[in-house]
């Protein structure tokens, strides 16, 4: 029989495990009727009403996942659906796809192309959230009062990644068809 392993953040005697992070998204993005920017804003004031060490678990689940997604053909994707992609939009894109929810974050990092299913042409650019990277520093900031959140959190450092597609369009397209042609 096989079993999941589970992955939990423990930070100052707090923790928060993928699940309860994973409502906290789901919860937000209901609220806010699927747009990324209220969303944002539903999750801050919802981290608010938390203990500042469940506001740090929390932003370092985040950092967990943006690390996980931190990955070359999820770029490729985003190179795609955006018309390009810099090091602050992969970032951004990376946000988005965590604020999208458990099912679309998983199915993208094991098959970045399911994307073509999820994203309309004319909302690429709204595939970005800058927003969601500051929901756990605010919500810290105002709950405890201080601005201590960077020595408390974890940071992950990036690896580095091949992109071996680089700009090279035969290659992507060969990498992410269905992108390719929904977006070309």
């Amino acid at each position: 029989m096989l079993h999941k392993r589970r992955y939990c953040v423990t930070s100052l005697h707090k923790t928060m495990d993928k699940q309860q992070f994973w409502q906290l998204i789901e919860q937000a993005k209901r609220r806010s009727g699927g747009d990324v920017e209220e969303q944002a804003e539903h999750l801050q004031e919802k981290l608010a009403t938390l203990l500042p060490e469940e506001i740090i678990a929390f932003e370092d689940m985040f950092q967990h996942l943006m690390h996980e997604a931190y990955q070359s053909n999820l770029w490729a994707a985003a190179y795609i659906i955006l018309g390009g992609c810099s090091d602050d939009g992969f970032e951004y894109f990376r946000a988005w796809l965590i604020a999208r929810g458990q099912k679309v974050f998983e199915t993208a990092l094991a098959e970045p192309d399911s994307l073509a299913k999820i994203i309309k042409v004319d909302d690429a650019e709204e595939s970005e959230a800058e927003s969601m990277l500051y929901v756990a520093r605010m919500a810290y900031e105002e709950q405890s009062g201080k601005d201590d959140f960077d020595k408390v959190t974890t940071r992950y450092s990036l690896p580095a990644i091949d992109l071996n597609w680089g700009d090279n369009e035969q290659k992507i397209i060969e990498m992410l068809p269905k992108l390719s042609r929904k977006f070309a």
